[in-house]
């Protein structure tokens, strides 16, 4: 994990955290790679990068609450990166990293009903440069009475590799619903100023935007313009907090939601064998964080 140029941010507050196998007790498999998260009727409702299912969990984090629950999903069944929930018309929007399209590679979103009806599913327009870097978060907006998808990609100017790593690229599609579909119809580039080596997970609450790097191990809320697509402001940056050595503690942070205007909820991936032991004390869970 990479903090260069971070030193100087502020911490973010956590407030409580589980592991989310014991959440779901034996519910669970071996393995919970999560991957993105949203809030409906104050659950957290989160999507799984290995599963063909979604964990409802409780927000009050206590071990054994009935709400707590594992649900299939009915769609493609493994790649989920994120998903955003609809409350207007109670449809939840899950984003697929990448599939194999006769274009090459694209992103795709998954469009269910509350129970989890497959709906439509809608193929991202843009040609991914890299198979293994596609879209990474998503949010759901509506705004000047249009409605729109918001794509997060993980690298740098939607790159892979070394030019995905290189930091001043945080790129976010802009899709509109139309009568024929979903198009493409603007990016939000993120302030060049922001350090993140990659982008792990994408709400909004109005305008106001939460991105999160795994590899930075951060968080950037920002304001989007009112008459544009664009960021307002260069926005503020927040660290997860290290551990008592001063060394990353939240090395696989994935998906972001907003819970009220101070606080959100994270969701962590698996540890990889790459990264120190350290990393497993939180990875696999699910974590409230208070902005200071």
């Amino acid at each position: 994990m990479k903090n260069a140029g971070l030193k100087a941010a502020s911490t973010l507050e956590l407030v409580a955290e589980r592991k989310l196998s014991e959440l779901l007790d034996r519910l669970a498999p071996s393995r919970l790679e999560a991957s993105g998260v949203c809030i409906q009727d104050r659950a957290a409702i989160v999507v799984f990068d290995n599963l063909a299912q979604m964990a409802r969990v409780d927000l009050s984090l206590e071990l054994g609450a009935p709400a707590t629950t594992l649900m299939g999903l009915p769609g493609k069944g493994l790649g989920y990166e994120g998903i955003a929930w609809d409350q207007e018309e109670r449809r939840f929007y899950v984003l697929v990293e990448s599939v194999e399209h006769p274009q090459g590679h694209r992103s795709m979103v998954e469009i269910y009903d509350e129970g989890l009806v497959l709906l439509d599913r809608h193929w991202g327009e843009i040609p991914l440069a890299d198979k293994n870097k596609g879209g990474e978060g998503i949010a759901h907006l509506r705004r000047h009475g249009e409605e729109y998808l918001l794509g997060l990609c993980e690298g740098n100017n939607c790159q892979g590799g070394k030019k995905g790593s290189k930091p001043g690229g945080g790129r976010i599609h802009v899709h509109m619903r139309t009568p024929g579909g979903w198009v493409h119809r603007d990016t939000i580039k993120l302030p060049e100023r922001l350090p993140f080596e990659d982008y792990s997970g994408l709400d909004m609450r109005g305008d106001r935007m939460a991105v999160v790097s795994q590899a930075s191990s951060a968080l950037w809320v920002g304001t989007l313009a009112a008459d544009a697509w664009r960021c307002e402001d260069e926005g503020e940056v927040y660290l997860f907090p290290i551990n008592a050595k001063g060394k990353t503690r939240y090395c696989n942070v994935e998906g972001v939601a907003w819970l009220d205007d101070s606080e959100i909820v994270v969701v962590s991936d698996r540890r990889k064998s790459s990264q120190p032991p350290r990393c497993a004390k939180s990875d696999q869970s699910i974590h409230v964080f208070r902005i200071p």
